[in-house]
């Protein structure tokens, strides 16, 4: 079964800028994200995206998905609660928001929905932050990953994290250990706003 290259992961984490574009209609932003992805061999899942989560699906096998949650979008349908949401990461509140516990939600049903043999996970930014609260908090994202049967791997590109606050996305030593070998963390040296990424227990790049 294939395993998304980063680079696909990456094309996908920004395609979902797309669906949270403010001035198109939701056909409209469905092709333009499904056309930013064409690179790939996954396809949009229309029924399961929204503004905030893009869903994919392999071409050849339904069973094999992508979960990208998108980030901080100011000009786009939530831009005044991507602000809120953002500024709750540098006070420590992030897990008390909404927004992630919503799409902790969404995570939840699409698993109990597609049922997939395997599911990859990648997002950037305000993004990326919402997908390590999802994988540190939601029990039936924990069974599937830790069900030796299954495929899983996640991929966070500059994720917006604070260095000192855990905003409720720390785990166990023992989840954490095996979060190791299928989370990466993917950041660029100068990057202030995914500076924090550093000091979580999930593996970093």
């Amino acid at each position: 079964m294939e395993i998304p290259s980063t680079e696909h992961m990456a094309t996908m984490a920004k395609a979902s800028y797309l669906m949270g574009q403010k001035t198109e209609g939701k056909t409209k932003r469905l092709q333009d994200t499904q056309d930013a992805v064409n690179n790939t061999n996954y396809i949009l899942n229309p029924k399961y995206s929204n503004s905030e989560i893009s869903v994919f699906q392999h071409k050849e096998n339904p069973k094999n998905v992508v979960i990208s949650m998108r980030g901080t979008k100011i000009d786009g349908r939530r831009g005044k609660k991507d602000i809120q949401n953002d500024l709750a990461i540098a006070t420590g509140r992030a897990g008390h928001e909404s927004t992630f516990k919503r799409r902790k939600q969404k995570t939840n049903k699409i698993l109990k929905e597609l049922d997939p043999d395997a599911l990859h996970m990648t997002s950037h930014s305000l993004g990326s932050a919402t997908q390590n609260y999802t994988i540190a908090n939601s029990n039936i994202l924990k069974k599937f990953i830790n069900d030796k049967d299954k495929i899983f791997s996640a991929k966070t590109f500059n994720g917006a994290h604070h260095p000192k606050y855990s905003n409720d996305i720390k785990v166990g030593n023992k989840y954490g250990k095996t979060l190791k070998d299928k989370v990466e963390h993917h950041r660029t040296h100068k990057d202030v706003v995914s500076l924090g990424m550093r000091t979580i227990l999930h593996s970093a790049k």
